[in-house]
């Protein structure tokens, strides 16, 4: 088998990252000539009928995704995997579709999620989440995450509740980690201090920045070059997040949830039976508004709890298995900038590739 991304690759610059994240916006680019270098290599070295047919069931399972309602909640009792059950039983072949981006995003996650909730018992011995994050700073992103953060967490975590594929939310990721990968994207140092010096003054006023208010923030002239791996959108789909990771985000003390273990049980027991709507969540997870002395400290609508959890699935794995052989693709979902209701149909871009020959 073989791989357009090594599997031993460490560190890696913003660019790189994005190109191996997302291909968006990129025409006759690198990205896009890979793809079609792909399809070429592919059918140059594809000398079985097997190969091809499997190439064309993750294609269908694709298509199946594209052909969903964007406003739709991505759950486990989606049309797609209904779809996914009928295409195995006529290709005889064994068809899985898994959400890899609702976990914690390991480019992006920010240093108290590490401290204030128990992805601290996970760090290995002499390391803290300073420490982590100073070694981003310094080292760069990663796409391998095994390879790139071993040394910082046990290998537990970033095997089941870590990932690299995950765009950068405004609203919840890093501030540092922000600055970085929009310096790294535009080449423009000066233009990612601005950047993250207006992101800080937002941030001290408690105030989120909504999906329609993200070029004007960003600026019109860097909008197009950051969108969609810097956006405002939840990235953690609460139907597939792991029961582990879902009861550090509702647990997390500043999102200030009431009973947070007992949400996080509801909810698990909730989405396995019915879509969960985007916005059924403030009403579904009780939040103190309030002080002791009944005062407003941190209005529902600007927690950003409900700026980190949502209904979307922006990273898919698709692994086909026939015959003893094994195809895997990653897909991204392309954002419009208006959000799901803003969009005609859903996109989706292949991003990594494992082909059986």
């Amino acid at each position: 088998m073989r791989s357009r991304q090594h599997a031993d690759e460490g560190s890696i610059t913003a660019v790189a990252l994005v190109l191996l994240i997302i291909s968006t916006g990129l025409t006759l680019s690198a990205a896009s000539m890979a793809w079609t270098q792909r399809r070429q290599l592919a059918s140059f070295r594809d000398s079985t009928k097997k190969s091809a047919e499997m190439i064309k069931i993750a294609d269908s399972v694709q298509e199946f995704l594209e052909e969903l309602d964007p406003s739709e909640p991505d759950w486990s009792g989606s049309a797609v995997f209904t779809d996914i059950a009928l295409l195995e039983s006529e290709e005889s072949c064994t068809v899985t579709l898994e959400d890899i981006s609702s976990r914690f995003s390991i480019n992006s996650m920010n240093t108290k999620m590490i401290s204030e909730t128990e992805v601290r018992s996970f760090l290995l011995p002499g390391m803290g989440a300073d420490a982590f994050q100073q070694d981003r700073e310094d080292d760069g992103f990663a796409v391998d995450i095994l390879a790139r953060f071993g040394n910082v967490f046990k290998e537990e975590f970033l095997a089941n509740y870590a990932t690299s594929r995950g765009y950068w939310n405004i609203n919840t990721a890093d501030e540092f980690s922000l600055k970085k990968v929009f310096a790294e994207i535009t080449g423009n140092e000066a233009a990612a201090e601005e950047f993250h010096h207006k992101l800080r003054e937002r941030r001290r006023t408690v105030t989120l920045v909504k999906p329609e208010e993200l070029e004007e923030f960003v600026g019109v002239h860097w909008f197009d070059r950051v969108f969609p791996c810097i956006n405002a959108f939840p990235s953690v789909n609460i139907h597939f997040t792991p029961d582990w990771v879902l009861k550090q985000i509702i647990s997390y003390p500043a999102f200030r949830v009431t009973a947070p273990e007992a949400v996080a049980r509801e909810i698990s027991s909730l989405r396995g039976s019915r879509a969960i709507l985007q916005e059924e969540l403030p009403d579904m997870i009780p939040v103190q508004e309030k002080d002791e002395g009944g005062n407003i400290i941190l209005p529902k609508e600007q927690n950003r709890l409900f700026a980190y959890m949502g209904t979307v699935t922006w990273f898919w794995q698709i692994s086909v298995e026939k015959d003893a052989s094994r195809l895997i693709r990653v897909v991204a979902r392309i954002p419009d900038k208006r959000g799901p209701e803003g969009e005609l149909h859903r996109e989706y871009r292949t991003v990594y590739e494992v082909l059986p020959w």
